[in-house]
């Protein structure tokens, strides 16, 4: 005889705040004193072989996955007492290895304040630094200072939004409203000739990237040279103030996608009941030519470098060192130049979702 069975589902949630949901089979309820503490737990899978359940005979062997929740101390500890937590699982381009790199962590918000943890090549953790704490949660700062009045947080893992004061705030990867960036493809190279036969012998033949981001203020906020080519990603380690919303950003959510070079999706809800979401025109490039671009020749004569200050290595600025080489017979030539292009501010504009007298917002993107 057949029968049928049902699966239920389980809502655990706990004192940490995070909401599990699993599949279980049927089972008569027992109640049991709750020992759970206030912690943050990581769920993984076990795997076992075993008969299903409630065969006895002939049974066959199968393969199940059963969920255990480990805590996690380190990060538990500092973060036990958050009025809301984000975690993150995400996937991005690491241009150090070259391949496709996963990022797991989480912000908290613990007290007025925002921890976060996990990898900031992004600045995504708001600490104003590009130091990962991939166990540890590190403290959110702006202008060195505690981030205070954080009501609400979303993250993707790659960018970081809050509310603070009515305010809307994010960090980490982004063509953020006021930023501009540069972007150069150099050359650094020497050369040896040999003043007799005219002979030249290449020594150091450097081709390199080098991505330069500023905030409104011209203050350099990501700095980051590469052999290869630098994707096109916009990047920031310091807040960017979204003052064109005002103070009355009640909840923020942070999704996928690419929103203008780099920029996830990013909705508001206003304390009016109003949602928005953020629409992102990057800016144009445009070539520029400054004192990294054009190109410069110096020749080293004496073999020497010059203690400073400044210090001299390169005498003259011609490709000779005619009457200056002494009883040197060779000289180093050095190159240098390439070329740029400045890419403006991205246009921020916030589109009407079309809804009134919302409460909450959620995008099926979002971490939980």
């Amino acid at each position: 005889m057949n029968k049928k069975t049902r699966s239920i589902v389980v809502l655990i949630a706990f004192a940490a705040g995070s909401l599990v949901t699993f599949a279980s089979s049927p089972a008569s309820p027992v109640k049991a004193a709750s020992t759970e503490s206030s912690a943050i737990y990581k769920i993984t899978a076990v795997e076992s072989d075993a008969p299903p359940l409630g065969c006895v005979v002939n049974c066959p062997t199968i393969k199940s996955n059963t969920p255990t929740f480990a805590v996690q101390n380190t990060i538990g500890t500092t973060v036990a007492s958050a009025s809301k937590i984000d975690t993150f699982s995400a996937s991005a381009w690491d241009e150090t290895t070259r391949a496709q790199k996963s990022y797991e962590g989480g912000c908290a918000i613990v007290g007025t304040g925002l921890k976060c943890w996990g990898d900031n090549s992004r600045g995504q953790l708001g600490d104003e630094t590009s130091t990962s704490s991939l166990t540890t949660p590190v403290t959110a700062t702006e202008n060195g200072v505690a981030l205070t009045g954080v009501t609400d947080l979303s993250t993707n893992g790659l960018t970081t939004c809050v509310v603070a004061s009515g305010t809307l705030k994010c960090v980490g990867s982004g063509n953020w409203e006021g930023n501009y960036s540069k972007r150069y493809q150099l050359y650094d190279n020497t050369r040896t000739r040999n003043n007799s036969t005219g002979i030249e012998t290449n020594t150091v033949n450097r081709n390199y990237s080098l991505l330069n981001i500023y905030n409104s203020a011209g203050t350099l906020v990501y700095t980051k040279t590469d052999t290869n080519w630098i994707p096109d990603t916009l990047v920031s380690k310091n807040w960017t103030t979204f003052t064109g919303l005002g103070n009355n950003v009640a909840k923020v959510q942070v999704g996928t996608g690419s929103n203008g070079s780099s920029t996830p999706t990013i909705c508001v809800l206003l304390t009016t009941g109003f949602a928005k979401c953020a629409v992102v025109t990057a800016g144009i490039a445009t070539s520029i030519d400054d004192a990294l671009t054009a190109r410069i020749t110096e020749s080293d004569c004496d073999g020497v470098t010059t203690v400073g200050p400044p210090a001299v290595k390169y005498e003259k600025p011609s490709w000779g060192c005619d009457g200056l080489l002494g009883d040197r017979t060779t000289f180093d030539i050095h190159d240098t130049g390439g070329s740029g292009t400045l890419t403006p501010s991205a246009t921020w504009t916030w589109a009407d979702a079309g809804v009134t007298g919302a409460v909450d917002i959620a995008m099926p993107s979002d971490s939980w």
